[in-house]
């Protein structure tokens, strides 16, 4: 074999190995022995998507669940006049498509990478054995989607209860928790304008109103595209504001 082709062989294989260790410490298999994760890991298959690329669509056969091992993906719902809901961004660690996992049956929202992605798949047809036989591993599923439905209606009041200033600041604090800037100043959050107003219930022109807002009194900066929280508390203080005032969705 090449020395090139056997490199590559060898970091796939790496890859592969840390697909199936980061699969192996999620809460969804902790509770299981080595011999039962080692028997429903080996089935654990990796996936490569560019920016932009379509994991999965609505409608589409739910044939397993997922997992991001690197990358960003975003969960959203569209409508028939070609608009979005943004559900989720979801980040290494969390997994996705419990649902038809379970049931079988088609996939409830649109999956995308939002940057480039590595996605490890557990197909239903190898982890349906397992579920039968632990119990313990369905109620861990079960506690997943839970969280999810808690997490969707929690969202649901936001955007119904709350006025956008303070929608837009909840989700930036959500978002932001997750990016620590490289450079230490302050922690960002990759997402369009757009984006952020799909996942607000708000427009383009709203959040931007708002961000510029913020931009002038210090509290976050924005460079090529990229949302910087430079005040955390100032941003916490917009997000526990009951709203009274402010741009209005």
């Amino acid at each position: 074999m090449p020395a090139a082709a056997g490199q590559r062989a060898m970091t796939r294989a790496n890859t592969v190995q840390d697909a199936r260790r980061l699969l192996e410490e999620s809460d969804l298999f902790r509770s299981l022995t080595p011999e039962e994760r080692q028997r429903i890991l080996v089935h654990a298959h990796l996936h490569r998507f560019a920016v932009g690329e379509t994991i999965f669509l609505k409608g589409s056969a739910g044939q397993g669940m997922m997992a991001v091992l690197s990358g960003e993906v975003r969960l959203s719902v569209p409508s028939t006049e070609g608009k979005e809901i943004v559900l989720a961004i979801l980040h290494p660690g969390e997994v996705f498509g419990e649902i038809a996992l379970l049931d079988g049956k088609e996939r409830t929202a649109d999956a995308v990478a939002v940057t480039p992605c590595e996605i490890a798949t557990l197909e239903r047809r190898d982890l349906l054995p397992l579920l039968r036989q632990q119990p313990e591993l369905c109620m861990k599923l079960l506690e997943g989607l839970c969280h999810k439905l808690r997490r969707t209606t929690a969202q649901v009041e936001e955007v119904l209860f709350l006025q956008l200033p303070t929608r837009l600041a909840k989700t930036l604090l959500k978002m932001a928790v997750r990016r620590v800037s490289p450079t230490g100043v302050g922690l960002q959050i990759r997402l369009s304008q757009r984006e952020l107003g799909s996942m607000i219930g708000g427009t383009r022109e709203s959040v931007n109103k708002c961000l510029n807002d913020w931009q002038r009194r210090g509290i976050i900066r924005i460079k090529d595209g990229v949302v910087v929280v430079v005040d955390i508390p100032g941003l916490k203080r917009l997000a526990e504001a009951e709203g009274h005032s402010g741009t209005q969705p």
